[in-house]
């Protein structure tokens, strides 16, 4: 997912953070100096080393109060369509598709 928000020209980095909370995807328009979404992505390994309720809900709006937009993204949604994901991501990002 970092790899294709890079192609489509924007600063993506993986698990961005310090400690336990990190951000699965972290990104930013290249002109943008600081990270403004926090993609969380729903995978086993997320379940795996974070409470489920802290995962949901949590996480996201901890980020949202230090300034930040939240979206998870299921893996299941990344492979069946990730072209609908990245415009998402994108109209996020503040990207319009006028």
């Amino acid at each position: 997912m970092a790899a294709a928000l890079q192609q489509r020209g924007f600063v993506a980095v993986v698990n961005h953070g310090m400690s336990r909370f990190c951000i699965d995807v972290a990104a930013r328009r290249a002109d943008d100096p600081d990270f403004k979404l926090a993609i969380l992505i729903d995978s086993k390994e997320t379940y795996a080393s974070h409470a489920t309720l802290e995962v949901l809900t949590e996480r996201a709006i901890l980020l949202e109060a230090f300034g930040w937009r939240a979206v998870t993204v299921t893996m299941r949604e990344w492979k069946s369509d990730p072209t609908r994901i990245l415009e998402t991501l994108e109209t996020q990002l503040g990207v319009n598709f006028d």
